[in-house]
């Protein structure tokens, strides 16, 4: 039973730290079997800072529903005694003010009561300084691919590197982050409903024709320095998308964040990397149990999940414009508002 219940907190882990979409497995659990599910990051960027609260959760479980905690007190020390109290932006999510920062050289932990009285810790993480992103680019991967009637059709996908040089004299694990902003073009004139009768009959939008949509990370990329220390890290997949009409409608603009992690983050994301790439196959092995960095204060015998790390960052991005990948793609066809579609905006992103 408690392999079960891990392979739960597993798959709920992994949609609390990511944004994509994961398909839940239904498995049965012991339905009093909650754990605290900790995500969150400190940095030396000057914008706020954000924790996430969520637990795993068995009986009744709801897709892409995961429980959130609520009303707890959330501090980050740094090894000075200094204190910064993160206030309830939204159900789950606390942030730090405006004016705090993470400093290089500096060691943070972060403390949690939750309103049930319990109490949790991390371990102290230490901001370490991070090379620069020397390069950011592209290149597009030809494959083959059955459609729905297994007739093999050609594919296309962007595959987004990194080069940077490592720093000497120190041990370095880094990790990857992107985010993708593209344009998308609609035809809410196009729009259409059904009457009474059932019969589709014009129904023309007046808004939106053009939306910005952001695509968050949802892939692992990892490295160390152990056989690379002082050299250039060279070709460092970031991440794969795939080439189609929508996503590359116009332009796509695609910035990647590179972190500074400990070891101890390093081995955590790297073994949620490899539970994640086993996971819809059902002679892998069962997920390993991902413990994190945080533990309880309140009772020996509970075992949150989640970590809490701390970083340097240093970012990079590009514009890719359809005309580059060098394929012919079909207008993108869609008769309604461009923001029913997700993570939508009609507001022109600033860097545009």
């Amino acid at each position: 039973m408690k392999v079960k219940f891990f392979f739960r907190a597993f798959i709920t882990l992994i949609l609390s730290a990511l944004t994509g979409c994961i398909e839940p497995l239904e498995v049965d659990i012991k339905s009093d079997d909650v754990r605290l599910v900790v995500n969150g990051i400190i940095t030396d960027d000057p914008v706020p800072y954000t924790v996430t609260l969520t637990q795993t959760k068995a009986i009744p479980y709801v897709p892409y529903k995961i429980p959130v905690v609520t009303g707890a007190i959330v501090i980050i020390a740094d090894a000075h005694g200094n204190t910064e109290q993160l206030f309830e932006r939204e159900p789950g999510v606390y942030l730090t003010g405006a004016a705090f920062r993470g400093q290089v050289g500096q060691t943070y932990t972060l403390f949690i009561n939750t309103p049930d009285g319990k109490k949790y810790t991390s371990t102290a993480e230490k901001i370490v300084a991070v090379p620069e992103i020397d390069s950011l680019y592209f290149e597009v991967e030809r494959r083959i691919a059955l459609n729905e009637e297994n007739v093999p059709r050609e594919v296309y996908w962007l595959n987004a590197f990194v080069n940077t040089r490592d720093l000497t004299g120190q041990q370095d694990y880094y990790k990857w982050e992107y985010e993708a902003v593209y344009q998308i073009d609609t035809q809410p004139w196009l729009h259409k409903r059904q009457d009474a009768r059932g019969n589709w009959v014009p129904d023309p939008l007046s808004c939106c024709k053009t939306c910005w949509i952001t695509q968050f990370n949802n892939v692992i990329s990892l490295q160390h320095d152990q056989l690379l220390n002082g050299k250039e890290i060279s070709r460092q997949l970031v991440v794969t998308l795939p080439i189609n009409n929508q996503l590359f409608n116009s332009r796509l603009r695609l910035e990647v964040t590179q972190y500074s992690i400990s070891e101890g983050a390093y081995d955590y994301w790297n073994l949620l990397k490899t539970q994640i790439g086993g996971v819809g196959n059902i002679q892998d092995p069962p997920p390993a149990f991902v413990r994190g960095n945080i533990s309880s204060l309140s009772g020996q015998d509970e075992v949150p999940l989640g970590f809490f790390g701390a970083s340097a960052v240093a970012r990079k991005s590009i514009f890719v414009s359809t005309s580059q990948l060098g394929i012919g793609l079909p207008a993108f066809e869609y008769a309604n508002s461009c923001l029913v579609l997700e993570n939508s905006t009609t507001l022109m992103p600033a860097s545009w």
